[in-house]
């Protein structure tokens, strides 16, 4: 059963700028991945599903309730961690979470307490709730920003680029994390990294330039690739006329050489079968 259906949704900036053009997203419960390139409209999506600005055109119903007519409505079941987010300085995890806390709505302070304490918790946090968020390393912030979003238990959580910038260890238990809240609620997650919604989510859309290039579920659409995907390496001077001759999907650097995959219904002489895989996929929805 779809929680979020996205119909038409439209957006042109003040500069003419076209960052979503007419996106129709149908999103079930659990972990979605959003994958596009940079500047492909993926956080444009994302404020605007959270409330933060409106669309020329279009609609988001979301378990009944219309959130462009009921932004406060909406506000009231879903999370969001942005791209960036700012803290106050000197200002420990703890009191800040309490702080959004009593932002949000928590007017008993027990139950404010038990709630932030829980959260801190549940992100590991509660060895650090004493130290400034502003002093904290990107992963723990992103941590704590899931910790936020959680805040009053979302039934929507909307998560933007939040794997940019981390080291491997970071990244690990940011991702262990988001797929345990993806258990309970729907999760967008926004994301440029082809192995985050690999790793991750069972269904997704690719996004670019505004608009949906494809959707699915990634092993499904890995499937469809299947015989089609070929590749070879090759020396920097054969690189251009490959490019002409072929249906290029990617070129890769591996051991000082470089490799091309293409698409073809049949192999072409020189070039051996590859398996298919997301990045194939993801970079044949953008050529």
């Amino acid at each position: 059963m779809n929680m979020l259906s996205i119909q038409g949704l439209t957006k042109t900036y003040a500069n003419s700028t076209r960052a979503l053009d007419s996106v129709d997203l149908e999103i079930p419960k659990g972990l979605f991945g959003l994958l596009g390139p940079n500047g492909a409209g993926k956080s444009t999506l994302m404020r605007t599903l959270a409330t933060l600005q409106r669309p020329d055109a279009g609609t988001i119903q979301f378990e009944g309730i219309d959130v462009l007519a009921n932004p406060h409505a909406a506000r009231k079941v879903l999370g969001y961690l942005p791209q960036e987010f700012g803290v106050y300085p000197h200002v420990s995890a703890e009191a800040l979470l309490n702080h959004f806390a009593v932002l949000k709505g928590f007017t008993h302070r027990g139950r404010r307490r038990e709630s932030v304490q829980a959260l801190l918790h549940k992100t590991n946090l509660w060895e650090h709730r004493r130290k400034a968020v502003s002093g904290f390393s990107g992963g723990m912030r992103q941590r704590f920003g899931v910790a936020q979003a959680l805040l009053g238990n979302p039934r929507l959580l909307i998560v933007d680029e939040p794997t940019a910038g981390l080291d491997p260890a970071e990244r690990q238990r940011f991702l262990d994390l988001i797929c345990e809240v993806g258990e309970q609620v729907a999760v967008i997650f926004s994301t440029h990294l082809v192995e985050d919604v690999r790793e991750l989510c069972p269904n997704m859309a690719i996004l670019n330039q505004g608009r949906v290039l494809l959707t699915g579920k990634p092993a499904a659409c890995i499937a469809e690739m299947q015989g089609q995907v070929w590749q070879r390496s090759c020396e920097r001077a054969e690189l251009a006329a490959l490019q002409q001759e072929h249906q290029v999907i990617s070129t890769k650097r591996r051991a000082g050489k470089i490799v091309l995959h293409i698409l073809a219904d049949k192999q072409p002489a020189g070039w051996e079968a590859s398996q298919a895989d997301l990045d194939d996929v993801y970079f044949a929805a953008l050529r």
